[in-house]
């Protein structure tokens, strides 16, 4: 439990919680520890404040003292050395997946301490899905407090489209039943922890870009029973809704007036490409989920696979703008689909060819995404540190 915070510290440094002593939290994050003293001359502060700053954040419990330097020269006591409370502090992560929810605890060194996941598929309702995920969270709680570690923020991620101001799920494809729920407004009501709620493509390109030099480039493309589409450099991502339109990749109109898409608009690229038309326009008794076309098409199935490098074609004719924008240098294929990857390559090739030379294709080194656990869990990560040490950017 966090130390009472005396009244001369309260007084002096009077923002809630510890918002005021952000500056130093930061501080001690990228320089791993600090004494008080190299601390204010850092943040240009006098040595009386900074103290206050370091009560401050010993008595949350994010700080500790964690070693006493040898004193060169002069008097006086020898300078403590201070560090974060690394394994004494967390996160909580909810990820949604195609088909799957998982919850994972994670301190602030990034090491797990809880993993669960479980299959939602099947579930019909809003309702029952909160009443799942309460359970899963639930189980993260109690393991927190066995191990004595402070659950401070959590993220959730949603496939799909969200609010741009409250987070609240627009369109999930894969499980209709939970649109209209902003899942981070639940979080925090039901939990009473500050959350935030971002698009699963956010934290692929987070968990993904982390392979790559900063300065690269990065476009990665989720194509399952929708479309998505991020891309970043420097760890900033250029195509969040907040700055462009290109995460709503999916809805973009590339037929004047043509098929329905579910979204309630005429002529979208999901209405043609995403997995969810394919099943549709391929109308087939035996191919009525995802998986099973998969396997279909790895068995040969001629008509899917003919439908697939269609959709892979009109994919890489929608991109070549995109790519252009945002100036891409490594091309990546993620979601379900990835899986065929070998199937559809030279026919996505062949719509970027629409408009890229065969030099400027081959310079994208377009591949399939990795779509490890361990990626996924780590892109998460660095977004939820992100919106707890950095919330400004």
């Amino acid at each position: 439990m966090p130390k009472e915070i005396p009244q001369y510290v309260q007084r002096r440094l009077s923002k809630k919680g510890f918002a005021s002593s952000l500056r130093l939290l930061q501080l001690m994050r990228a320089e791993g520890s600090e004494t008080q003293r190299g601390a204010a001359k850092t943040l240009g502060i006098s040595f009386g404040t900074c103290s206050l700053h370091f009560k401050k954040l010993e008595s949350f419990g994010l700080i500790h003292r964690a070693d006493v330097q040898d004193k060169v020269g002069g008097s006086g006591p020898s300078p403590v050395v201070w560090e974060i409370a690394w394994q004494k502090n967390g996160f909580l992560l909810v990820l949604f997946r195609t088909s799957l929810v998982e919850v994972v605890l994670v301190d602030f060194s990034g090491s797990v301490h809880f993993r669960k996941q479980e299959n939602i598929s099947r579930l019909k309702t809003g309702k029952s899905l909160l009443a799942r995920l309460e359970r899963l969270v639930g189980e993260a709680l109690g393991v927190s407090k066995k191990i004595k570690c402070v659950i401070r923020h959590a993220l959730v991620a949603v496939p799909g489209i969200m609010d741009k101001e409250t987070s609240t799920v627009i369109q999930f494809v894969h499980l209709p039943a939970v649109n209209g729920i902003d899942f981070a407004g639940w979080i925090n009501t039901r939990f009473d922890l500050p959350c935030n709620g971002v698009p699963t493509g956010e934290v692929l390109y987070y968990g993904e870009s982390s392979c790559f030099p900063s300065e690269t480039r990065v476009m990665a493309v989720t194509w399952d029973m929708g479309i998505g589409m991020v891309a970043g450099v420097d760890g900033q991502i250029i195509s969040s809704p907040r700055k462009l339109f290109l995460s709503e990749f999916g809805h973009l109109r590339v037929r004047p007036n043509g098929r329905l898409c579910y979204c309630g608009r005429k002529g979208c690229l999901e209405a043609y490409a995403g997995g969810h038309a394919i099943l549709d326009m391929l109308d087939d008794p035996a191919i009525q989920t995802l998986d099973a076309l998969v396997d279909a098409i790895r068995a040969g199935h001629a008509s899917a696979l003919k439908m697939l490098r269609d959709a892979a074609r009109l994919i890489g004719e929608s991109l070549t703008w995109p790519l252009q924008v945002t100036g891409t240098e490594k091309l990546l294929i993620g979601g379900q689909f990835r899986e065929l990857f070998p199937h559809f390559r030279d026919e996505l090739e062949k719509g970027l060819s629409s408009l890229f030379a065969t030099d400027e294709i081959r310079k994208m080194d377009i591949a399939p995404l990795e779509d490890s656990q361990e990626l996924f869990t780590r892109g998460a990560f660095e977004m939820v540190c992100r919106c707890f040490f950095s919330p400004a950017e």
